[in-house]
């Protein structure tokens, strides 16, 4: 994928949900129960649409799982369409809850839990002539308040496993680097020059950071780890197509993320080797996250890149012999997601 296109699908999304938060008014954050049981893949089995519909409850995932071993927490994400905003749902499908209002928190784009699961950051701006800043909000959607500050829009970033710091891609006039701050906005420091990155992410002892870069326009497309001081910058693999949404397991062995390949494949890759394993086959999939133990990465998919509701959450095994379909999600465009810790 070319830097030309990232920017595309960054302005794009961008638009969409400012254009979503125009036209829509104040929602009170409902709780949406499920009532279904979720269908292990890769059997090729439709769920039932069939669900209870309660009082003023206007989205409804249409799935909960069954007991999967080993799944904990609760996954974040943006959505967009009958409802736009951030929300919470539970990691087997049940127990979706709205934690955001309208107005600027639908214009968000990228989340990232606290180290301590008490907080969430997200990236939005408060108006459509503002950039795009760090805010950080509790889980109920209080006390939000702004962090980064700056005449430049803050892209993708993520937190640091000490709650310390920011690592974030600051857009610049012509290039797109990592820039590393304190939690509290202070000291913001860049790390990376010249070329266009993506997608910081920290290793679990926060001793590192992965990155994409982009040397040019190009699909010369290559993900990186450095020091989180900048240093000892280290190429891990190249990639012939697109590639995107970096994700570190919590063991600090490989990094998840999506390339371009037939629509969009789950992929790892191994650090200490740069081999690369595909998860998944089927479907156009979007936005990896470990869970807290190591044990799936959940990712949500559509059957074809002209889709843009009824997405659906997924999880998957490391080794890829194990698909589960948790939920689905009616008339909705769903995207960055972030597994509590």
């Amino acid at each position: 994928m070319s830097n030309s296109r990232h920017r595309l699908k960054w302005l794009g999304a961008f638009i969409l949900l400012t254009l979503a938060g125009c036209v829509e008014g104040s929602t009170p954050a409902n709780v949406i129960v499920p009532t279904e049981t979720a269908t292990l893949l890769p059997s090729d089995t439709h769920l039932s649409t069939t669900r209870t519909h309660l009082p003023e409850i206007a989205l409804t995932p249409t799935a909960s799982a069954i007991n999967i071993p080993g799944l904990v927490g609760k996954i974040a994400f943006v959505a967009m369409g009958k409802q736009s905003g951030v929300f919470l749902i539970d990691a087997d499908g049940s127990n979706m809850k709205k934690i955001s209002e309208s107005g600027g928190f639908v214009r968000s784009t990228y989340l990232s839990w606290s180290p301590d699961g008490i907080k969430i950051a997200l990236t939005f701006s408060s108006d459509p002539t503002s950039t795009v800043q760090i805010y950080t909000m509790n889980i109920d959607g209080s006390e939000l308040t702004r962090i980064t500050t700056g005449p430049h829009h803050k892209l993708e970033f993520s937190w640091s496993p000490d709650g310390k710091r920011f690592a974030y891609i600051e857009q610049g006039e012509v290039q797109d680097n990592v820039v590393v701050v304190n939690a509290d906005g202070t000291q913001p420091r860049k790390l990376t020059y010249g070329g266009f990155d993506r997608y910081p992410t920290w290793s679990p002892d926060g001793s590192q950071i992965a990155y994409i870069h982009y040397p040019d326009i190009s699909n010369n497309i290559k993900l990186y780890t450095m020091d989180a001081n900048g240093e000892n910058v280290h190429q891990i693999t190249d990639f012939p197509v697109g590639l995107y949404n970096l994700a570190w397991s919590p063991d600090g062995t490989r990094i998840a993320f999506i390339s371009d390949e037939k629509c969009g494949r789950v992929y790892t890759v191994e650090i200490a080797t740069g081999d690369l394993k595909a998860l998944t086959e089927k479907d156009c999939a979007k936005d990896p996250t470990w869970s807290s133990n190591g044990a799936y990465i959940a990712y949500v998919a559509v059957r074809t890149q002209y889709s843009m509701t009824d997405w659906k959450l997924y999880i998957v095994t490391p080794d890829g012999n194990q698909i589960y379909h948790l939920a689905t999600f009616p008339d909705l465009d769903v995207f960055n997601l972030s597994w509590s810790p």
